[in-house]
């Protein structure tokens, strides 16, 4: 029903519709890697349905979920799509790598960022699902020079994939002053664990505390 509306330039019915799709599956999805690719292509709609509404961070942010479940994304055709298709390829194609650019936390004279705005996930999945999350999972995200998160890269199994999109959900909302270097601000690559819970949060604001006023003379 998704593809239909997409293919039919319906982009508001078909936000609304892969929008009830992705909330379904983070809920009920038992995973593997079938079920990754199922959770991908379910955001790679959401994607092209903002892209039609002409919402690029939105859809960029949305794609981007889809690639870190399932890396075809990444490069996967989208001319069946129409106009949307052909404006969601152009953003991603226009879009720099923002970690040729980034510093790391190992720049001589880095200050490191502060975490401003935190949201934690609320997460509803069945207690197998949450049993078989894996606990060492994490996201390598750029900071950029604006406090803002991005190209999520998540580094680890996905075996159990709805966890891991209900973070990277979460995660396009935190805000941090960010890293500087000679007095301007700097894009950095930062590796944060997942799911994004309270405990994790508060350990990551307490890290880049401690990271930042242990760079200040």
């Amino acid at each position: 029903r998704v593809d239909g509306l997409l293919r039919n330039g319906a982009w508001e019915e078909a936000h609304g519709a892969a929008g009830a799709l992705v909330a379904e599956l983070l809920g009920d999805l038992k995973g593997g890697p079938a079920g990754a690719g199922l959770l991908a292509a379910a955001y790679a709609q959401r994607a092209l349905a903002e892209a039609g509404a002409g919402e690029r961070e939105e859809a960029l942010w949305s794609l981007g979920i889809a690639t870190c479940l399932d890396a075809a994304f990444a490069t996967a055709p989208l001319e069946a799509f129409g106009e949307a298709g052909a404006r969601l390829d152009t953003w991603r194609r226009a879009e720099p790598d923002p970690r040729a650019g980034a510093e790391r936390f190992d720049t001589p004279g880095l200050v490191p960022p502060a975490l401003l705005e935190s949201p934690t996930i609320r997460f509803r999945a069945s207690a197998e699902v949450l049993r078989a999350f894996d606990p060492n999972l994490a996201v390598e995200v750029v900071i950029d020079a604006e406090g803002r998160p991005r190209a999520p890269a998540v580094q680890g199994s996905l075996d159990n994939p709805s966890p891991v999109a209900a973070s990277l959900e979460v995660l396009r909302r935190w805000r941090f002053d960010p890293a500087r270097l000679d007095g301007r601000a700097v894009p950095l690559l930062a590796l944060l664990e997942l799911p994004l819970t309270p405990g994790a949060a508060e350990r990551a604001r307490e890290t880049l505390e401690n990271l930042r006023a242990g760079s200040e003379p």
